[in-house]
């Protein structure tokens, strides 16, 4: 698996060491990129991922001459969303803040001040495909297993409306939100090339040299600005920023009832 591995995303990192490392999470920059590399089994999301996760948004922010941001995995696995096992060890409480601490996180990500690009590896699943989705693009690998998809119908999950708001402004509210949220199709990078959910696909050994390739060519002309950016973000998913608003205030009422 290791030697796999390094024929894939890895290869194209070997040139550098990370800047950070926790809990899995590898921090890289290469020239003015930064490449979060999850590298923890199906990369799911508990209360550890979200810190780490922010440790290294913290990191992207405080170097003022990164212009952009990919997050990738490393073999089958991009991110299979919530760690489930873990949440049904969590006391209400717990977990009425873990899920005030995701949808804060999925906010920050929404409006970080470069652009980010999710470079897909490998299955993408349910709250994985959230956390693809919460960035401004997506690349695809186009070889082997691997699929985009909400499975939440599949088991009995409904979607708060921060969530489901998320997913619409990223997808649209006709057919592709449709096909993604009530049928749970499972989109491999061919059709999620088609759907426009991702807006490239190519070989995982490529797939970090290509995603940086789409971040260069956002400045072209002259480097996004950041505050600028972080503004039109901001007007642009007004209605989503305000539905996770409103999720973390009515969760919040929840959290403090129960103590």
């Amino acid at each position: 698996m290791k030697s796999e591995n390094k024929k894939g995303i890895m290869s194209s990192l070997e040139q550098h060491k990370p800047r950070r490392e926790v809990n899995g999470l590898s921090l890289y920059y290469i020239d003015s990129i930064a490449v979060l590399v999850m590298n923890n089994g199906e990369n799911k999301l508990n209360d550890d991922f979200l810190d780490s996760f922010h440790t290294m948004l913290d990191d992207v922010e405080g170097e003022d001459t990164c212009v952009g941001l990919i997050t990738t995995g490393v073999g089958k696995f991009y991110s299979t969303g919530l760690d489930l096992p873990w949440l049904l060890k969590r006391s209400p409480e717990e977990i009425e803040r873990f899920f005030i601490s995701l949808w804060q996180f999925w906010r920050r990500l929404m409006v970080f001040p470069v652009p980010t690009v999710a470079a897909i590896n490998g299955h993408c699943f349910a709250g994985g495909a959230i956390l693809a989705f919460a960035h401004d693009l997506r690349t695809m690998k186009d070889e082997g297993r691997g699929w985009i998809c909400l499975n939440e119908v599949f088991i009995n999950r409904r979607f708060p409306k921060s969530t489901l708001s998320l997913v619409q402004a990223k997808l649209g509210a006709g057919p592709n939100g449709h096909n993604a949220l009530v049928l749970a199709f499972r989109y491999t990078a061919q059709e999620a090339l088609r759907a426009g959910i991702v807006h490239t696909v190519t070989s995982e050994a490529l797939l970090i040299k290509e995603s940086a390739r789409v971040i260069e060519g956002l400045h072209v002309k002259q480097l996004l600005p950041r505050d600028s950016l972080v503004n039109m973000k901001r007007d642009v998913y007004e209605l989503v920023l305000q539905d996770l608003d409103t999720d973390v205030d009515r969760a919040m009422s929840v959290f403090k009832s129960l103590l």
